[in-house]
């Protein structure tokens, strides 16, 4: 606590007490990623002190957040990647248990976020909230390589010619078919 009095000329006045205290702010985000159905990957639970979230695009990131204060408001404000799209401000409802849940969909659209905290009972907000960034991953398209033969050549017309190659993929693959013509 500080005291504090004021003096001018030759009067001062009583004793006066600040009793400082903390702006709300997140202390722990649970992120749990849910990731596009085709990729088949499971969810995944990540507990953290940051809020940074980096995903597939596709992904929906479900943020369960605890605070150092009770909050009677909060919202994630999602800022825009370019000007051409409206930066966005997405909800969070407060539990019983006083933590607080959103969704966050990872798209090329927003590149970071921030979340405001009202406190209760006085109302006080988090003004210096961090910046938190927001990191979609894009999906590539597998690539599929014939090993053998590398090179064309000339075959008989009853010759059975085999085939090898090589197909991969950043998320994974499921099944590889082939088609000829004749």
């Amino acid at each position: 606590n500080i005291q504090y009095r004021i003096r001018a000329k030759n009067s001062i006045t009583r004793y006066f007490e600040l009793t400082p205290r903390e702006r709300p702010r997140v202390t722990n985000f649970a992120k749990t990623y849910r990731h596009p159905s085709y990729t088949g990957y499971a969810d995944k639970l990540v507990e953290e002190g940051v809020g940074d979230v980096s995903a597939l695009e596709g992904t929906v990131v479900q943020l369960d957040l605890t605070t150092n204060h009770a909050v009677e408001q909060a919202e994630l404000q999602l800022e825009a990647a370019t000007n051409e799209i409206e930066n966005k401000t997405i909800p969070a409802t407060i539990g019983t248990d006083g933590k607080l849940q959103a969704e966050l969909p990872i798209t090329p659209d927003y590149t970071a976020y921030r979340v405001h905290l009202v406190a209760q009972p006085d109302s006080v907000t988090n003004k210096f909230s961090p910046l938190y960034e927001i990191r979609s991953v894009v999906d590539q398209g597998p690539l599929v390589e014939l090993t053998d033969p590398l090179e064309g050549r000339e075959v008989f017309t009853d010759e059975i010619i085999p085939l090898a190659g090589l197909a991969t993929d950043d998320v994974g693959i499921a099944r590889v078919g082939y088609a000829w013509r004749v």
